[in-house]
């Protein structure tokens, strides 16, 4: 629902310019609830020298008094309401496919929330089932398109999520041209991901995706829970015997097949239902029912374990056994060969212990102090000396 169409937005400016309760009232009466439908209350346009129909259409029925105080708030009012129409046509037909999507109002988003708490009751839209307000505006941003779009479960996002990760950060800051070709510093959102680490979460976070698609009128959440219990009680029904348990990421690939699913039965467009349905609230019925789907929650058969492995010799003979087994090869020790400078021959590189020992020490060059340098210990590297007292050259003397 667009700015123009909410009757809480507009409810709220018109106690902003000064309106009163009844006044607000009286305009809802004759049909004038939102911005959109005030704005073509009289077939003039807002501003013309010429207003004795607003005045006589509008005023004298709303306020029953042409010099009344309200006249002016009234006449600011309509003047709004048809602009922001304007705007938001004009906006309709100019606006590119990558565009942002449109934050909903605040009072529009809390009017959804008051009356989806109402119809949710004993839960609470709170703590972990209040969904982001930029997860919200996505799904509304996909109903104003017209066109399902999958969201991943990663940016089922809360809200308390988005307030604790609202920061000022110059560095997320870019420049980008905007849809008229200007260069503008285009403020970057930092990406908070919803955190997905056991079942239980998983779940919170598609409950959520069932409060924010309500709130975006996009399916209702009564709905969406179906969908959600038929993934889960998969999830957790016990397999056949030889089978593996449905895993998490069948669910996730049912889910995106479920969506999938439901693009293809709206292709002519989110439309709402005959009754007043959201736009998904019947075909998801129609995709919960559907062997496609049903067929990406069955559980998978095991895999078959690897054979084991024969013995590589049969039994020893009576002969053999009484002959002593042959001791076996002695280990050659291999010592890696590391260039020693010309001032160190004869010297090792390594202590017993196979630590470094710094060249520089042993030639007095190193300007290091103490036990040990980046390079390696500072002792002694005449082999099987290794004296932190004196160094490589002190040692030939």
């Amino acid at each position: 629902m667009a700015l123009i169409d909410s009757p809480a937005v507009f409810k709220a400016r018109c106690l902003a310019v000064g309106l009163t309760e009844d006044e607000h009232n009286a305009l809802c009466t004759k049909g004038w609830s939102t911005y959109a439908t005030f704005a073509f209350s009289v077939p003039v346009q807002a501003g013309q020298a010429d207003e004795s129909s607003f005045v006589t259409q509008v005023v004298q029925e709303v306020l029953g008094d042409p010099s009344h105080t309200s006249a002016a708030k009234l006449r600011r009012l309509h003047f709004e309401s048809f602009t922001l129409t304007v705007a938001d046509l004009r906006r309709k037909v100019d606006t590119p496919e990558d565009s942002k999507p449109r934050k909903l109002p605040p009072a529009e988003l809390a009017d959804r929330i008051g009356n989806l708490q109402r119809d949710i009751d004993p839960l609470k839209i709170e703590g972990s089932l209040e969904p982001s307000h930029a997860f919200i505006n996505a799904v509304a941003q996909v109903v104003e398109d017209q066109r399902l779009r999958y969201i991943e479960w990663s940016r089922c996002t809360t809200r308390n999520q988005e307030v604790n990760n609202m920061k000022e950060d110059h560095a997320l800051k870019v420049w980008q041209p905007d849809d008229k070709g200007t260069i503008k510093e285009v403020p970057k959102e930092p990406e908070v991901s919803a955190i997905l680490s056991t079942d239980l979460e998983v779940h919170q976070a598609l409950r959520r995706r069932g409060v924010a698609y309500a709130l975006g009128q996009l399916m209702s959440f009564e709905r969406h829970e179906r969908l959600v219990a038929s993934l889960f009680q998969e999830f957790q029904r016990e397999p056949p015997e030889g089978f593996e348990k449905v895993s998490l990421k069948q669910l996730a690939q049912a889910d995106r097949e479920a969506h999938l699913m439901m693009a293809e039965k709206t292709r002519a467009g989110l439309v709402p239902g005959p009754n007043g349905e959201l736009p998904l609230d019947i075909v998801v019925c129609e995709v919960i029912a559907s062997p496609n789907f049903m067929w990406m929650l069955m559980p998978k058969p095991k895999r078959a374990a690897a054979p084991k492995a024969e013995a590589a010799h049969k039994a020893p003979t009576k002969k053999q056994a009484q002959r002593p087994p042959p001791p076996p090869p002695e280990p050659v020790a291999k010592r890696a060969r590391v260039p020693m400078p010309k001032g160190l021959r004869g010297g090792v590189s390594v202590n017993e212990d196979k630590e470094p020992v710094c060249f520089g020490f042993n030639l007095k060059t190193c300007k290091h102090k103490g036990k040990k340098c980046p390079k390696g210990l500072h002792v002694c590297c005449a082999n099987g000396c290794f004296s932190p007292a004196h160094a490589f050259v002190d040692h030939k003397s």
